[in-house]
C-alpha cells in the first residue's frame, strides 16, 4: 500500500514540546498499535532558512506529495496556531510564516490531519502541553491488518483539533497534552475489540484532555458520518 506520514515541522523555539510530539507521533505509528509504519513512509517538511517567511517552499513540497498518488496520508502539525477574523485556522510553520491550515487538505483521497495548536482568536496564543513516549516495534501482521482497514475505508478527510474555537492547546517541555492522550487512547482496548476508529480514539482522548485541563481545553474534530466498518483506523489491537 502506498501511504505517507507527513510532519509539518514547526520552527517555534519557544515550544520545546514540539520535538517530543514529532518523536511520539513517529513512535506510535511504528508500533504495532499504530500499524507498524516503516521509516521510508515518513516525510518531514522543514522550511530551509533561505525560504523562511515564504510559503512557496511549503506549497511545492505539498504539491509534490499530492501528485504522488498516495492512497492514504496522515499529517501532523504541532506548533503555534490561531483563528483569523473569518475563524479560519492559521498555522505557523516557522516564526515568519503564516499559512491557512486548509493548505494541508486533500493530499490523498483518504487522509487524517491532526492539528495540535491553539485555535484562539489571536496571533500568538500561549500554550502549555504534555506527552508520553510510544514504543517502537515492527510487526508485519499488525501492518497488514492496519493497511487492510485503510483499504476498506471509504475516501474521506478526517480532521482532529487539539482544542475548541477560541481555546489554547496546552503544552509542556515533554510534548502535547492532546497528542499524549490521543496516543494513549489508541492503545486502550476492552474485550474483543480488534481496532479503534479515528473518532473513537479522539473521543476518548477528548474526555481526558478536558479533565486534565480542568475544563480549559476541549478537543474538536471534523469526521464524516459513515458506518464504522468504512471509517479510517487510528489503531489496532495487536493481541486479538
Amino acid at each position: 500500500m502506498k501511504k505517507i506520514a507527513i510532519i509539518i515541522k514547526s520552527e517555534a523555539n519557544d515550544l520545546p514540546g514540539v520535538a517530543h510530539d514529532e518523536r511520539n507521533f513517529c513512535n506510535f505509528l511504528k508500533s504495532h498499535y499504530g500499524g507498524a509504519w516503516k521509516d521510508c513512509e515518513f516525510h518531514t517538511i522543514s522550511t530551509p532558512p533561505e525560504h523562511r517567511s515564504s510559503n512557496a517552499y511549503l506549497c511545492t513540497e505539498l504539491s509534490t506529495i499530492q501528485n504522488s498518488n498516495y492512497e492514504y496520508a496522515i499529517v501532523l502539525y504541532s506548533g503555534h496556531g490561531g483563528l483569523n477574523k473569518d475563524e479560519q485556522l492559521i498555522i505557523y510553520p516557522d516564526n515568519g510564516l503564516a499559512v491557512e491550515a486548509e493548505i494541508l487538505c486533500d493530499l490523498a483521497p483518504k487522509q487524517l490531519t491532526i492539528f495540535d495548536c491553539c485555535r484562539a482568536l489571536e496571533k500568538e496564543p500561549e500554550m502549555i502541553k504534555e506527552a508520553a513516549d510510544a514504543a517502537q516495534c515492527y510487526n508485519p501482521i499488525a501492518r497488514s491488518r492496519y493497511e487492510n482497514l485503510v483499504k476498506k475505508a471509504l475516501p474521506q478527510q478526517n480532521f482532529l483539533f487539539a482544542c475548541g474555537i477560541d481555546e489554547c492547546a496546552q503544552d509542556t517541555s515533554k510534548g502535547a497534552l492532546y497528542l499524549n492522550e490521543l496516543f494513549k487512547a489508541g492503545k486502550i482496548f476492552t474485550g474483543p475489540m480488534r481496532w479503534k476508529t479515528v473518532r473513537e480514539a479522539h473521543e476518548l482522548a477528548a474526555k481526558y484532555v478536558s479533565l486534565k485541563s480542568l475544563g480549559q481545553q476541549h478537543p474538536d474534530c471534523l469526521i464524516p458520518k459513515i458506518p464504522r466498518e468504512y471509517s479510517l483506523p487510528f489503531s489496532i489491537n495487536p493481541w486479538v
